[in-house]
């Protein structure tokens, strides 16, 4: 069963047991494509299998879908849901399941939130907005935003080179892990 949290207010043990979890590796997976381009959703199947049969387990990792890395700029609302579910079903709860909700739209990335939320993942993962070059009070205000509309898991990814996006400043990055569900970096820089 995954670790998600319903209610943050009511389950920071969850989440606290989330944050303990997180000292693992992470399978950062790829979106698999049919020759013409859509989707392969049974492919999200048998890599999903390969992954946990090699011994990929809560505790011992977890998964990260629709990164930079998994043509999430691609990828349509529609087809990002349907990846979110697919991938949330065929994880199983034998490992936390992290979603990709990098757009440049901050209310597509609320409702792919709180649907990764609503199909069972554990959390999502968010780097700052792209394109847009945003301050760094612009910046916790978007990551604000965003957390408080779900109570899952926040995972920050610092990854400047994706898109022009901030660079997270220390001081930046303090005020982030302030906020409440915040449980874990993945940080892109050298």
């Amino acid at each position: 069963k995954p670790i998600a949290v319903t209610n943050m207010k009511e389950n920071i043990m969850d989440l606290e047991k989330l944050k303990k979890n997180m000292k693992v590796v992470f399978a950062v997976m790829s979106t698999p494509m049919n020759n013409n381009l859509s989707i392969n959703y049974n492919g999200f199947q048998k890599n999903i299998e390969y992954v946990l049969k090699g011994g990929l387990r809560t505790g011992r990792g977890g998964f990260l879908f629709m990164g930079s890395g998994g043509e999430v700029f691609a990828l349509t609302l529609k087809e990002r849901k349907k990846i979110t579910e697919t991938v949330v079903e065929a994880v199983g709860g034998k490992a936390p399941v992290f979603i990709g909700c990098n757009n440049t739209c901050v209310n597509d990335i609320i409702e792919q939130a709180k649907h990764a939320e609503k199909s069972g993942a554990d959390g999502i993962f968010l780097s700052p907005p792209f394109y847009t070059n945003p301050s760094e009070e612009q910046t916790l205000a978007y990551y604000k935003k965003v957390a408080g509309a779900i109570g899952i898991g926040l995972f920050i990814y610092n990854n400047p080179w994706v898109g022009g996006s901030l660079d997270i400043p220390l001081d930046l990055l303090k005020s982030l892990c302030e906020i409440e569900n915040t449980i874990a970096l993945k940080d892109c820089t050298s």
